[in-house]
């Protein structure tokens, strides 16, 4: 297991941001937790390292007018500190071991909701307008078959322009988790191709930071015994 990142966030600080985004502090238009972690990974492989003020203000909507309405600046700042450190962590993670990302995904029931299934399509959707920001300088990756095919179940999830062939392969749940399920070797892919002389982290490179407790997935069972996801329990206070 790779060793945790100073800029690392604990899940109750991933709970606290959560909570500030689905608050009415918010516009409608602002992206959730799982939208901003594929948004900021496009950001932390892609070929141009970004200013903050030139990201940041595409999370809140697409224009000024859907900015938050902080309490205070010290509100403010926290935020915008728990936002770039996740940006960070990301970037760490990217250059520790590509190959073992771990993206925040949604989980989403149909019907009788007997069962669930991960969905990317808000992951993806944030990547893409990662990608947005900067098109001009992503087209290397719309001019190469192998990147493309990387980029494919993120684009097939998130992009609004999809043709008929492709929404055939995301019109079931099940299809869709397919996509997403593929999203980390996806990002793999695509981290390579802008860093093609990149070579993981060793581990013995790398300083461990000990757990106080276990790892606690957000769509893993709280440890209150209650039978909810921690993300809908304790990790929701």
């Amino acid at each position: 297991m790779a060793p945790t990142p100073s800029s690392h966030l604990s899940d109750l600080e991933l709970a606290e941001l959560d909570r500030f985004l689905a608050s009415d502090a918010t516009s409608d238009q602002t992206m959730m937790i799982d939208a901003i972690d594929g948004y900021l990974t496009a950001l932390a492989l892609g070929p141009v390292d970004m200013p903050v003020d030139q990201w940041l203000p595409g999370i809140w909507g697409p224009d000024a007018s859907h900015a938050p309405r902080f309490q205070n600046p010290a509100q403010a700042q926290r935020i915008a500190d728990l936002i770039v450190r996740l940006k960070d962590s990301i970037h760490w993670a990217l250059d520790y071991d590509p190959d073992d990302i771990d993206p925040i995904f949604d989980t989403v029931s149909y019907q009788d909701k007997t069962k669930e299934y991960l969905d990317g399509e808000m992951w993806s959707f944030g990547f893409i307008q990662g990608i947005a920001l900067a098109r001009s300088a992503w087209q290397a990756v719309f001019d190469d078959a192998m990147a493309m095919e990387a980029l494919l179940p993120i684009y097939v999830l998130g992009g609004d322009d999809i043709s008929t062939e492709q929404k055939l392969l995301s019109n079931t749940p099940s299809k869709r988790e397919g996509l997403t399920r593929q999203i980390p070797a996806s990002v793999g892919r695509l981290w390579r191709f802008w860093h093609p002389e990149h070579r993981p982290m060793s581990a013995a490179a790398a300083i461990p930071v000990q757990r106080s407790e276990p790892k606690l997935g957000r769509n893993d069972p709280c440890h209150c015994g209650s039978g909810k996801k921690w993300k809908r329990c304790c990790g929701a206070h």
